[in-house]
């Protein structure tokens, strides 16, 4: 009986420690989901800040972008002027000297002319 009385003491004394290390286990697994909990909406809150700063930073690159395209675009147009100019203004240049050029003979011959009649 002794025997009897000392396994049922055991199993009693075994059953308070199983007990005691389960209300432990669920007060651990309690804290550990309030601290995930809080580290989810802590996540979630980060991740709608990075979002939103992320957003702002793509509409800025994105009319900096506009703004630089423009600005490129007004440089093409002003270099295919030039060049257009480039081309243009040596022909013209040099049909003028040629006109010039005539003219000026034309001038001197016109002078030689009047010095041989004097």
């Amino acid at each position: 009986m002794k025997q009897a009385e000392r396994l049922a003491f055991h199993s009693k004394s075994f059953d308070y420690e199983i007990q005691i290390l389960h209300d432990d286990a669920k007060a651990r697994h309690a804290l550990f989901m309030k601290k995930a909990n809080e580290m989810k909406e802590s996540l979630g809150v980060k991740v709608a800040e990075i979002k939103s700063v992320m957003i702002e930073k793509v509409k800025n690159m994105e009319e900096n972008y506009k703004d630089l395209h423009g600005k490129v675009d007004v440089l093409a147009v002003e270099i295919t002027r030039l060049v257009e100019f480039n081309t243009k203004y040596p022909k013209q240049f040099q049909a003028k000297l040629e006109k010039d050029t005539m003219v000026f003979e034309k001038l001197e011959e016109f002078m030689f002319g009047i010095k041989e009649t004097l």
